[in-house]
């Protein structure tokens, strides 16, 4: 009886997650191209650093970005209830990650090992401008469903910071604007749904993203309550997937008060990017 309970909310769980990617493409609207394409007369406004990221990571032509989806695998830190399992020590994590860009959804599900038959199954998303966290004990035991303003806008600013992976959605917009900091910094503030959020990125000079850096995202505390804390993402190795440039390493890191604490580092081990949805020729597997 028991295996057949596991085996059921297991299956209920993959069909939510499912579910979940559904509302990630239906976001996309038609399955037409945008008639814009990237072009160097886009950047003539921006901030110098960001015009050297753009004329790096894509070539001018490149059609606008509406869909992507990405593999992951790394490794995950945890900071988990008392009794469970232990704060301390890297935990393996295989990941799928789906986005939008017509309007920012994105939906990330994985699996992390806490020992060899240890799991928990969930995810993080950002969806119609509500962001959720939920995670299960063998795909079945919940232990965490969480959401709420805070958890809205620290979807948000992942969102932000992960649209490396779909840089047309970096573009100034009615959504997103830069503003000018120094030969190596700018600023990105991101509009959507009434939530409000903005990074710092990094580029060096070959126009790569170094770093990003926010005050706008939050994390969950071990008593159930949110903290709003400074948070930094390091982006590496860099290598060209659908002709263009991204991160393969991507890595998160809280700095807080008593000191850095990085949580995640998760690298791309397939990545596809489309134009329009049902159509394959701007996507690619590697």
């Amino acid at each position: 009886m028991t295996s057949l309970i596991v085996l059921s909310t297991t299956y209920q769980l993959g069909r939510t997650i499912a579910q979940k990617v559904e509302q990630v493409i239906w976001t996309t609207g038609d399955t037409g191209e945008h008639k814009n394409r990237f072009s160097y007369g886009d950047l003539q406004d921006l901030p110098e650093p960001v015009q050297r990221y753009f004329k790096y990571c894509m070539p001018e032509g490149q059609p606008r970005i509406k869909y992507c989806a990405i593999k992951q695998q790394g490794w995950f830190r945890i900071r988990a209830n008392p009794g469970l399992v232990s704060s301390e020590g890297w935990k393996r994590v295989k990941a799928q990650q789906y986005f939008s860009t017509e309007e920012p959804a994105y939906v990330w599900a994985a699996y992390i090992w806490l020992a060899p038959l240890v799991w928990i199954r969930g995810w993080d998303c950002y969806l119609g401008g509500k962001g959720e966290m939920f995670w299960r004990l063998f795909s079945c035991i919940t232990l965490v469903d969480f959401g709420g303003a805070e958890i809205d806008q620290s979807a948000l600013v992942r969102y932000l910071a992960e649209a490396c992976y779909y840089p047309t959605a970096l573009l100034p917009s009615h959504r997103l604007m830069w503003n000018a900091i120094d030969e190596k910094h700018a600023k990105a503030t991101l509009i959507h749904d009434n939530h409000k959020v903005s990074g710092v990125f990094e580029f060096n000079e070959q126009g790569q993203i170094v770093a990003m850096r926010s005050e706008d995202r939050c994390r969950r505390m071990d008593d159930g309550s949110v903290s709003q804390d400074k948070w930094t993402g390091y982006y590496r190795k860099w290598e060209e997937r659908a002709g263009i440039m991204i991160p393969l390493e991507l890595e998160s890191v809280w700095n807080l008060i008593g000191g850095t604490f990085s949580f995640a580092v998760l690298t791309v081990t397939d990545y596809k990017c489309f134009s329009r949805i049902g159509r394959t020729s701007m996507s690619t597997r590697r």
